[in-house]
């Protein structure tokens, strides 16, 4: 049996589906590790503005300068959790790519001669 080239959900023109189903859970792969780098940035970067909060209370000569921290990690924070969860986001959207894949590629078989 000769497998033509097909363009999936996940994969480049010219890829067999195998190839498509394993660039997807590579790609799925991918996006969690990076959710998951964001979500422990974003821990960092959270602890960080508790101790500046902190700092601001027990130094008050220079409080301003901890207050200016505690709002550039604040940010730092949002931003790692937006990032966290748009990867979490694209991680989903491969998942149900590659069990579309899968599902279209096992009832792929019955149908050829």
């Amino acid at each position: 049996m000769m497998m033509q080239p097909v363009q999936g959900l996940g994969g480049a023109r010219g890829m067999y589906p195998d190839q498509q189903y394993q660039n997807l859970q590579a790609e799925e792969h991918r996006h969690k590790q990076n959710e998951h780098r964001a979500e422990m940035g974003a821990l960092g970067t959270a602890a960080f503005a508790a101790y500046e909060k902190h700092q601001e209370k027990v130094d008050p000569a220079h409080a301003q300068r901890h207050h200016m921290e505690v709002q550039a990690a604040e940010a730092a924070t949002l931003g790692l959790g937006v990032y966290a969860l748009y990867e979490h986001h694209e991680a989903h959207k491969m998942h149900k790519a590659e069990k579309h894949e899968k599902h279209h590629h096992k009832h792929d078989h019955h149908h050829r001669h």
